[in-house]
């Protein structure tokens, strides 16, 4: 399918080292003490953490639980080893800080007033836990670091401390690295490939493949790229001869990187990358699919600089099997970015006192994969036990932090919401400027029944045009308040029938198919009362997806008009035998 969006307007200019250093330096100007650094890279933001003080002209030192205390400085700064002095205790480092914090009060020297000393203490958080002293030592450089130019620095994994220890600190994170930093990584990697004269990849061909490992470490994302290099220039027979010509293509390293990222998300396991759809695959909801067509060039830079703002995502509601989840895949195909699915009933049916926790973390996993869909399906059967008993309101702040979220989340994340019965929905998650607009799929007419059918036919090696204009409309007919999965249901069950009566020679006909929805019993009547109601809210107060049956009624005549003047043209047009040119041509 062509896409309507051109891969380089995604790129974002997010440098995680360069946004960490300003946010850090800014924080030693203002006095901070206690500074948490929470990183999923902690090797890369100790490195981060040393050329930013060093550079910064601070005396800079660094303690963990190996090696005790080190002092960096230019020379040693890129050495992996550097010894230290064996006070492997986190009580021996915090009882530096204080003969530093003494040092500099006695000092008479400008020069050491003004300098900051910046002591780093790496994943301290397991000898901190229940210790009545460093708690201690806490409660007092609280009160007299900020006065000083000394500041304890906590470099943890990506995790809050225990809520006694986060009453003194100032929290900043180390993100995930930007796509300049994965371009980086990815040249670094290729320029060996490159020397052997193996490498067909171009500059645009980079770009995919950076937005492709948004939201993975440095390390996993190098790791990814060479592994599928070596998957793809090492594949042999059983006789030992090379498969392919051994070039090194773009398709190869983005499938290699999308494998391992969706390793990598499956960890979580409230996330789930899920593969995108072909919008063509979608029968009918014209409308909606001109709204999302319209869209996928609104996150260009061109459209920022015209006063635009990149859309934020949208809310479709309607009958169960409209179509809705196959339309969430087709927006990521429209956009050309990944999808990424959250599952809502799992963070509810897990309130262990850390689903606050696991929100925010997947929720940040998200920003750090933009730009991506982030798709919730069937999120009235997630926040079902929303505000009940026995959750002492866990639900409510979960939802919170969900909706809190959605309001101020500035990356490039497009958030698509299904939903069935939206009685049972809080009111302020649909309110304007959490989503940007509300779109309803109710039962489809019968233009989007016939749509449906050719979809479903052609995906088997089908096509409705072999059947009569007649039969076609006896379908349509009988399929009144179908909805489009009970017509693919009837699809599957026809090509049963006709394959059982003749396997050696089988033949689908429409009698096979109108037999098979004669047989069904639609939603739309063994559970009328609740599609009427869903039907009926829809209507009122949302977006219709679909066109009427007249304006379909007229579009579709228009279009057969157009065709039969077209075919008429054709026949009437003499056709002309092509000749040389000759010089009077010329």
């Amino acid at each position: 399918m062509k896409k309507n969006l051109d891969i380089s307007t995604l790129v974002t200019e997010h440098n995680s080292e360069r946004t960490f250093s300003e946010v850090f330096l800014n924080l030693l100007a203002c006095g901070a003490g206690i500074i948490h650094v929470r990183s999923h890279e902690i090797a890369r933001t100790l490195t981060t953490l040393r050329a930013v003080s060093i550079m910064d002209t601070a005396k800079y030192f660094e303690w963990d639980c190996k090696a005790g205390t080190r002092e960096y400085d230019i020379q040693n700064m890129p050495q992996l080893h550097v010894p230290g002095d064996g006070g492997i205790n986190v009580l021996d480092g915090l009882k530096k800080v204080e003969d530093m914090f003494q040092a500099w009060i006695t000092s008479m020297s400008d020069e050491d007033k003004e300098r900051h000393y910046v002591f780093t203490f790496v994943n301290p958080q397991y000898q901190f836990e229940n210790n009545p002293t460093t708690l201690q030592y806490f409660i007092e450089f609280c009160d007299r670091l900020p006065v000083s130019t000394v500041h304890i620095v906590l470099v943890t994994d990506d995790k809050p401390l225990s809520r006694t220890l986060n009453d003194y600190v100032v929290g900043v994170d180390f993100t995930l690295p930007g796509h300049s930093e994965l371009m980086a990584k990815l040249n670094s990697v290729l320029q060996d490939v490159e020397d052997d004269g193996i490498l067909d990849i171009s500059d645009e061909d980079k770009i995919r493949i950076a937005i492709t490992g948004a939201g993975m470490t440095g390390f996993e994302f190098e790791l990814a790229v060479s592994r599928a290099i070596i998957e793809t220039t090492n594949v042999f027979d059983d006789e030992g001869v090379q498969i392919g010509d051994g070039m090194v293509r773009a398709t190869d390293i983005v499938d290699g990187v999308q494998k391992a990222k969706t390793g990598i998300v499956r960890r979580n396991d409230l996330l789930e990358i899920i593969s995108s759809g072909d919008i063509n695959e979608v029968g009918g909801m014209d409308l909606l699919k001109d709204w999302v067509q319209k869209r996928s060039r609104c996150y260009s830079s061109e459209f920022k600089q015209f006063g635009g703002q990149a859309p934020k995502g949208l809310v479709v509601v309607g009958v169960p099997g409209s179509g809705k989840s196959l339309l969430a895949k087709a927006v990521g195909g429209v956009l050309g970015i990944p999808i990424v699915r959250l599952d809502f009933s799992r963070v509810f049916n897990a309130l262990v006192g850390s689903s606050e926790e696991r929100m925010r973390t997947s929720l940040k996993m998200v920003e750090a994969m933009a730009p991506c869909v982030l798709f919730v399906d069937e999120i009235d059967k997630g926040l079902g036990g929303l505000g009940g008993s026995g959750d002492s309101g866990t639900s409510m702040r979960v939802f919170g932090t969900f909706l809190t979220w959605l309001a101020d989340n500035e990356e490039s994340v497009f958030t698509m919401v299904t939903a069935n019965n939206v009685a049972t929905l809080p009111p302020e998650l649909l309110r304007r400027g959490r989503f940007d607009a509300i779109f309803s799929t109710t039962l489809p007419n019968e233009w989007e029944r016939e749509d449906v059918l050719r979809i479903h036919l052609a995906k088997r090696g089908h096509d409705l045009d072999t059947f009569d204009m007649e039969e076609i409309a006896e379908f349509r007919k009988q399929t009144d308040t179908y909805v489009p999965a009970e017509i693919e249901a009837i699809v599957k069950d026809a090509l049963v029938d006709a394959f059982s009566e003749d396997p050696d020679d089988p033949a689908l006909t429409m009698a096979h198919l109108l037999a098979a929805a004669k047989v069904m019993v639609p939603l739309s009547k063994s559970h009328e009362i609740e599609i009427k109601k869903m039907v009926k809210w829809a209507q009122e107060n949302a977006m219709p997806a679909s066109l009427t049956v007249e304006e379909m009624g007229k579009l579709r005549g228009k279009v057969r008009t157009m065709n039969k003047q077209i075919d008429n043209v054709r026949q009437l047009t003499p056709r002309r035998r092509s000749r040389k040119p000759t010089k009077e041509d010329t």
